[in-house]
């Protein structure tokens, strides 16, 4: 690690849990022609080696038309590192890690997703086409960034198509 020659050694198990709690409200007016509702997710996890995160989804979606389905949504996530995690160990113990997604960090990024139902047959199936985009920015607090001596920090973008049927 930062040019010594400290091993780094993961475990071999691990046992991980998680809760979450989910709501959605229809928030659809009176005289409304399409159907509106708000979502709010907040998932608690933890594991053996330390790890706990905390996730927030915070989302809003309409109905533009029967066949098109429009949702935004934001996300906030925050972990703390592992029991093993060190951004710089001098000395070798058991296990030893400077991997960065065990670190102590976070990520916050908006999101929207559009979907057209192609062709459904109620009580048989149904074709799907979703496109989304989200933004990502990840920010660790104690992985260091070797070029520059900072926290390390990047931004993302996400671009997904899912052709989906369900039958």
């Amino acid at each position: 690690m930062f040019g010594t020659f400290v091993h780094e050694n993961d475990p071999t198990t691990r046992e991980s849990k998680a809760l979450k709690l989910s709501t959605t409200g229809d928030i659809t007016g009176e005289g409304a022609t399409h159907r509106s509702a708000v979502t709010a997710d907040y998932r608690y996890y933890w594991d053996t080696w330390g790890v706990r995160g905390h996730t927030l989804d915070l989302g809003y979606n309409r109905y533009l038309a029967p066949d098109w389905l429009v949702e935004s949504f934001m996300r906030y996530y925050r972990q703390g590192h592992a029991l093993f995690y060190s951004d710089n160990s001098p000395d070798q113990t058991l296990y030893i890690t400077r991997n960065r997604e065990l670190s102590t960090m976070h990520d916050f990024g908006p999101g929207a997703t559009v979907s057209y139902t192609i062709k459904s047959v109620p009580g048989k199936y149904d074709l799907k086409l979703s496109a989304s985009y989200q933004f990502i920015d990840f920010h660790y607090a104690d992985y260091t960034d070797v070029r520059t001596g900072k926290p390390y920090s990047y931004k993302a973008s996400v671009l997904n198509t899912v052709l989906s049927a369900t039958f």
